[in-house]
């Protein structure tokens, strides 16, 4: 049923403007309404709906989030790597793990070893941040002098990467998810020094401990993508050996430093 109201058409209480009403003229032989027609129309009288308007704006929402959620995809795709180091990179951390661990040797003697415990990340911190390719590396070396003080050695010609824990079956530049070991350093009963274990050093590499000594040793975790706050650890031994671990830790003392 038509109505007339000045310059607006309704029918059955529809705008002339919706999309019912020009198919109904176009099969009836009319035109759509005009530009000036739709500006101009009053609002529709409360409880009225126009046909068609939710279903349009329905169909807006789920073409905007699918445009949304593809360039997400594109972006991801193209710039994940570079968004996980920029938003949620790796958090490694080194921590000494103070008691001595005695190693039977085959064939040969027994060895206490120490270890770093290297961790990524906190409770928060989402699994999808790995840390590559880490190296745990020994930066710098002091030692104790005669008047008691630490004075630093010569720098190290490079830097010098702890051996992973076990070696043997360790690859040299995992890539750690939660946390992982690597050896400190380690001394044979009979042998006359502690030594940092380390795949290859150069030839002046003061990375020892003797009798009545001590060193401190400065390490850091390094990774393709992030790094960790150094640590330093005191290594003092006063020359003797006890197979008894609990007894051999008054004797070759390992020890971080307060920073």
């Amino acid at each position: 049923m038509r109505q007339q109201s000045g310059e607006s058409e309704q029918v059955n209480g529809i705008p002339a403007g919706s999309m019912a009403v020009c198919e109904r003229r176009l099969r009836s032989g009319g035109g759509c309404p005009t530009l000036a027609d739709t500006m101009f129309q009053p609002p529709p009288p409360p409880g009225v709906v126009h046909a068609g308007t939710w279903r349009d704006t329905l169909t807006l929402v789920f073409t905007a989030m699918t445009a949304i959620g593809t360039i997400a995809v594109a972006i991801a795709a193209v710039w994940g790597d570079w968004l996980r180091t920029r938003f949620a990179p790796p958090r490694l951390t080194l921590r000494l793990r103070e008691e001595g661990v005695p190693v039977p040797r085959q064939g040969g003697p027994t060895a206490i070893y120490h270890h770093i415990r290297v961790e990524n990340g906190v409770s928060w911190r989402p699994a999808w941040s790995p840390a590559e390719a880490v190296r745990v590396l020994v930066v710098a070396i002091s030692r104790r002098g005669p008047d008691g003080e630490f004075h630093p050695e010569p720098p190290l010609a490079y830097d010098t990467q702890l051996t992973w824990s076990p070696t043997e079956f360790h690859e040299v530049f995992p890539t750690i998810n939660d946390y992982d070991q690597c050896d400190l350093g380690s001394l044979d009963q009979g042998a006359p020094e502690f030594r940092l274990s380390v795949y290859a050093a150069p030839r002046n590499f003061p990375g020892s401990v003797a009798a009545n000594q001590a060193i401190r040793v400065t390490i850091i975790a390094r990774a393709r993508n992030g790094r960790s706050r150094p640590l330093t650890v005191q290594i003092a031994w006063d020359g003797q050996w006890f197979s008894n671990p609990n007894e051999m830790k008054n004797h070759l003392v390992v020890s971080p430093v307060n920073s």
